[in-house]
């Protein structure tokens, strides 16, 4: 009777919350494909937590200048150096990190090919981003998507903001195993 509709829409709405739960990741990434295909400037500020995405690629690369100029010079010419990279490198991801520059990633592209130049208005250089991801659960707000290249791997870190708000936070290129 009674008791049996209850429980009927107790475990309907969990299943309903739990389907919403573990989708929202996946709508996330065709959202944001959407969104760079068409160029969609409110939906990727929605979707994209730039001061994030920058930060992570701004840690990459001084990482990668800093073995560079340490397997060449550990003077304080080097150190140097560093500092002075570390400054130059803000500035240029500031500027490069743009929609064109995701769309690149997305397609498999590696750092500096993602990086390239290109004209705003020019599609993405693929037509199926997120292609063939692996994608995988870190933790309950924390969600990965791995694109496996040729040379790179590209790894698209999400985060949970809220109950089904997703964004993209971080890009990890590592060499391709």
């Amino acid at each position: 009777g009674l008791l049996n509709r209850f429980l009927f829409f107790v475990f309907a709405g969990l299943a309903v919350a739990g389907g919403a739960f573990v989708s929202g990741p996946t709508s996330a990434k065709q959202q944001l494909e959407a969104a760079l295909i068409e160029r969609d400037s409110a939906s990727l500020d929605r979707l994209i937590d730039l001061p994030a995405l920058r930060a992570t690629l701004k840690d990459q690369i001084n990482d990668a200048t800093g073995r560079a100029v340490d397997s060449v010079d550990r003077s304080v010419w080097g150190g140097l150096t560093k500092l002075a990279g570390s400054a130059v490198t803000g500035l240029v991801v500031d500027q490069l990190v743009t929609p064109e520059f995701i769309a690149g990633a997305a397609c498999g592209e590696g750092l500096t090919e993602a990086l390239g130049m290109r004209d705003a208005n020019a599609p993405p250089p693929c037509t199926d981003l997120f292609a063939e991801t692996e994608d995988t659960w870190i933790s309950p707000d924390r969600y990965e998507s791995r694109l496996a290249g040729d040379a790179t791997t590209v790894t698209f870190g999400f985060t949970r903001e809220g109950f089904r708000t997703w964004r993209l936070t971080d890009l990890t290129f590592a060499a391709a195993e």
